[in-house]
């Protein structure tokens, strides 16, 4: 990946510096195979010269080990987005003038800042609900489809699961109608999406799918459907916070 004017360690420096000046905003995911897990949200705290402080998620780091674990982390500063990658170092507090003392995640200072490109829509994970199946069907052959589990969905597209031996081996850019439910949803959904990535897990003959929507023909119906992801996601990521509210007030 070209790294533009950021191949100077002191111009990524004071970008990073400029992050934490402003508390732009930050996510960060599992780097490696897992980076399609849901990921953590937060803000840039401070920068020292031993590390990066982030501000403790509302909620933890989820699954994300709090340290010892290599993370990628993805900001905008307008018009552009960044990424980098580097180690977890733990849970600190940091004094802060206005706030006072402050929960933060330490991170390694990053080798590289890079160029890169957030994920602009908030995923939920779908994995307690039990199966979300959907059929996806090749636009270009009608006569190929095959059945998948929706693991992650969002505005901005859907992670699924299917069968090698039914799925095959679906390309980069391939278009698939996907048709799938969601709960307490009377109706079902359908969408032209494109597929952004697959990987094969061939231990379990799985192959993960990532796919984002694409636009239909009606643009009405395309915002309607939308907003009915955006509705569910919304209430799922409430009630997933109510659950952590109620959790820590238990154990206080």
């Amino acid at each position: 990946m070209a790294r533009l004017f950021l191949t100077r360690r002191r111009v990524q420096l004071d970008l990073l510096a400029e992050a934490c000046e402003h508390r732009l905003r930050a996510r960060v995911t599992l780097a490696g195979p897992a980076r399609d897990a849901q990921p953590v949200n937060t803000r840039f705290l401070a920068l020292e010269p031993d590390a990066l402080l982030l501000e403790w998620p509302l909620g933890g780091a989820r699954h994300i080990p709090v340290h010892d674990a290599v993370v990628d982390v993805f900001f905008e500063r307008k018009p552009k987005h960044f990424t980098f990658r580097t180690p977890t170092l733990g849970r600190v507090w940091w004094w802060c003038e206005r706030r006072g003392k402050v929960a933060a995640w330490r991170l390694a200072p990053p080798l590289h800042v890079e160029p890169g490109q957030q994920r602009a829509h908030y995923r939920v994970s779908l994995a307690d609900l039990g199966p979300v199946r959907a059929r996806f069907t090749s636009v270009a052959d009608p006569d190929r489809g095959f059945a998948a589990d929706v693991t992650n969905i969002s505005g901005g597209g859907l992670g699924a699961t299917a069968s090698i031996a039914s799925a095959g081996a679906p390309r980069v850019d391939e278009l698939f109608w996907a048709r799938f439910k969601l709960p307490d949803d009377r109706q079902p959904l359908e969408f032209v999406v494109r597929l952004v990535h697959s990987r094969e897990l061939k231990h379990n003959g799985t192959v993960v799918l990532g796919c984002t929507f694409c636009p239909g023909e009606d643009p009405a119906v395309y915002r309607d459907r939308l907003v009915r992801i955006e509705r569910f996601v919304l209430a799922r990521d409430l009630a997933k916070a109510r659950r952590i509210k109620q959790r820590d007030a238990g154990g206080a």
